[in-house]
Formats: structure tokens, C-alpha cells, sequence
């Protein structure tokens, strides 16, 4: 071997851009036919961001829960003042303030001359909404449709050991 060629090693001859391109091998950035898009190792993302990006998904799934029980609590309400659901149904979901100021409610509402029908088609809801205003605490809206009319409702839940207790309500 001479010095020209150990300075200068053997360059591999392309193949011609007509030719088919061969399984597996392909220019960077470009799908491999056996193994999908090629990437670096340091494009995938790290334990760091795995562990964020699973944390921002168990609350957003945490909120999904959340709201559908802001649903569930509103209709049952609504329930409960027409008549249609006891009282005591709510006990589980209210706090012991809430749940005497709901009752409270409905004294009140037996005393009025207005008449409480069951002969009505079952409430439903429109929509809710919740915002965490501080880890463990949700403030949230909901709207139910009912006697031909809309129904707002704003809860206040607060986490209690694993389960959420509404803690203030405001009917309208």
C-alpha cells in the first residue's frame, strides 16, 4: 500500500439514481421501508419528560372525571327539588354544610304554593366546566335542562382522602 492510498482510503461507489433503493437503507430523515421514520436516539424523549408528560395526563384525566361528576351532582339536584330523588341520594357527593343548606332548600320549597310535578320529562345536562383554582380544589359550572328551562349551577369540590366532596353550591 502506498502513502497516497493509506492517506486516502477507498471511497464506496453509489448506485445509479435509477436503481430501486434496497430495504433498509434510505437517505436520513427519510421512512426506512422495515422500520418506519428514522431517529436519533436523542430525539426520543427522556425518563424526565415521560414522567411530566404522564403527570399532565393522569390530571387531565382527573379533571374528565371531575366534570362528569359536576354533571351527575346538578341533575340529582334538580332531581331532588322536583321531587323525583330523595335527599339522602346526595349525602355521598356533599358535604354535611352543603347538604343542610340543600335541605334547608327544599323546606322552603315545600312551603311555597308552586306545585313540584313528576309528570315532567327527566332533566339533563347541557354542559359543565371545571378549572383547578389549587391542587385539590375545582371550581366548577353547569347548565341542566329542565321544565323547558336552563338551570345554572356553580359547585365548589375539594378532594377528601380519594373521593370529591362539593363543598359550597350556588342553584339557579
Amino acid at each position: 500500500m502506498t502513502a497516497l492510498a493509506a492517506a486516502h482510503p477507498p471511497v464506496a461507489m453509489s448506485r445509479p439514481s435509477s436503481a430501486p433503493p434496497v430495504r433498509g437503507q434510505g437517505r436520513p430523515g427519510q421512512e426506512s421501508l422495515l422500520h418506519g421514520p428514522a431517529r436519533r436516539p436523542s430525539a426520543l424523549p427522556g425518563t424526565e419528560e415521560l414522567v411530566r408528560r404522564a403527570a399532565a395526563e393522569q390530571g387531565r384525566e382527573e379533571l374528565r372525571r371531575a366534570r362528569s361528576l359536576v354533571a351527575v351532582v346538578a341533575v340529582a339536584c334538580v332531581e331532588v327539588e322536583a321531587g323525583r330523588r330523595p335527599l339522602r341520594d346526595l349525602a355521598g357527593w356533599l358535604s354535611p354544610e352543603v347538604y343542610d343548606k340543600v335541605a334547608r332548600r327544599l323546606e322552603l320549597l315545600a312551603s311555597s304554593p308552586a306545585t313540584r310535578g313528576t309528570g315532567t320529562p327527566p332533566p339533563r345536562p347541557v354542559g359543565a366546566r371545571v378549572c383547578e383554582v389549587a391542587p385539590g380544589r375545582i371550581e366548577a359550572s353547569a347548565t341542566v335542562f329542565t321544565d323547558g328551562r336552563a338551570r345554572a349551577f356553580a359547585l365548589r369540590l375539594e378532594r377528601r382522602l380519594s373521593r370529591w366532596k362539593v363543598t359550597t353550591v350556588e342553584m339557579g
